[in-house]
């Protein structure tokens, strides 16, 4: 324990990842709040299950036409401004809804709209900041800088998403579009601090000329690169399972709390909670039980420890059990992070952005695919039977992993 604990605070030597580290907690404190917000405002304004869905269907559509080129721009410019321009541009979105709402004229198509042009931003900001990252902090360090970042998103994520119910029944949604748009604030804020200067990833002896032909040039560099370092594949593809995960219980979540446990919004304010608890405690002692059982391991046992953890939520029937299950869901997606570190390291810094990007597309067709299934099963069929078919699909990719990480370990120690 005491090893684990002066590894994690080795991390707070490099002042980068303090900076960093404070600005993604205070970003995610109002992105924590956001995801209650948007869905109890659209429930507000229609009254249907499925304008959920189609919020979340707004905000993947971005991914899928231009993660791809997304990457190109990660890997060609200065990482720390593209990161701090996209959370100040966010920021400046979400004050719109206030706006609208302040006017009277707030409508389900300006919500669809704004979780486009935020998803836009995420798109930029998600794989930049990766980058930044792995551009900064060693690479033995880099499982202690996502598990402690891991930590630093579920704890503003779970003071968010606790305050969120309580913030919209004392006052309405709206507010909590001005408390986000603050975050984004000081994420950019302490972005610009994290280094000096302008710093191009990809050398400029390494690089193709500029223009539209050198774009695509880069963007086919990505492609290439892949083919030939094939093994970061199925991590990826694992995580492409977690992403499916937590698409379709962020979907089912609002109407599972509103018309099955019948809870309110302070109940699904806390069942949110409940899954930021479970990722905090899963960030704290995943290096402890990678280095106990080994890397491998821990990755083959989260994906079938998060299957059962569906399967419970499934069965919940009281606000406690669901709590109970959603925590046990947050404590073992954690495993997540164990594929991000494998996939980082296995990539060279300066194609970063494009290869996380290139995946990213797939992320996002799942996502939209996951997101209109879920609009139309989930007016058919019960809500739990879609958890419970979630809960078979990660089981299956239990036992994925099991052969891709385990058996194919023990077979080339055998045959060493």
């Amino acid at each position: 324990m005491m090893d684990m604990l002066r590894e994690r605070w080795k991390i707070f030597t490099f002042r980068a990842y303090v900076l960093y580290f404070w600005g993604t907690t205070v970003s995610m404190f109002g992105t924590g709040m956001q995801f209650i917000a948007n869905s109890w405002l659209v429930l507000q304004i229609t009254g249907s299950n499925i304008s959920v869905a189609w919020v979340l269907i707004c905000s993947s559509i971005p991914g899928i036409f231009l993660s791809p080129s997304i990457g190109v721009l990660v890997d060609r410019l200065d990482r720390k401004w593209l990161a701090a321009s996209m959370d100040l541009a966010r920021a400046c979105v979400l004050i719109a809804i206030p706006i609208f709402w302040w006017l009277g004229s707030l409508q389900a198509w300006h919500l669809y709209l704004i979780s486009f042009l935020i998803a836009v931003g995420d798109q930029v900001y998600n794989p930049t900041v990766m980058a930044l990252i792995r551009e900064l902090i060693p690479k033995e360090m880099l499982l202690s800088a996502n598990t402690t970042s891991g930590i630093a998103n579920q704890m503003g994520a779970l003071l968010g998403s606790g305050l969120a119910g309580i913030l919209i029944t004392l006052f309405s949604p709206v507010i909590i579009m001005w408390i986000n748009a603050a975050s984004f604030v000081v994420s950019a804020v302490c972005i610009l601090q994290m280094r000096k200067g302008i710093l191009l990833p990809t050398p400029s002896e390494n690089r193709t000329g500029n223009g539209w032909g050198a774009f695509l040039g880069n963007l086919f560099e990505g492609g290439t690169y892949i083919q030939q370092h094939r093994d970061i594949i199925p991590k990826y593809l694992m995580m492409l399972f977690l992403v499916a995960t937590l698409r379709t219980i962020n979907v089912l979540l609002a109407p599972f709390a509103k018309g099955v446990l019948t809870v309110g919004s302070k109940g699904f304010g806390y069942i949110d909670a409940a899954f930021a608890a479970g990722a905090l405690c899963g960030g704290f002692f995943l290096p402890m039980l990678v280095r106990k059982f080994g890397r491998n391991v821990i990755m083959t046992a989260g994906m079938l420890g998060l299957s059962g953890s569906l399967f419970f939520f499934a069965c919940s029937m009281q606000l406690w059990m669901a709590m109970t299950g959603y925590f046990l869901i947050g404590l073992t997606f954690q495993v997540r992070l164990l594929y991000l570190t494998s996939a980082q390291e296995s990539i060279e810094v300066e194609y970063q952005g494009r290869v996380h990007s290139t995946f990213n597309t797939f992320f996002s067709l799942a996502s939209l695919g996951i997101y209109l299934l879920m609009s139309v099963l989930g007016e058919l069929y019960s809500i739990r039977l879609l958890y419970v078919l979630q809960g078979g699909l990660i089981l299956i990719a239990g036992f994925m992993a099991f052969w891709m990480f385990m058996h194919k370990e023990e077979k080339r120690y055998v045959e060493s």
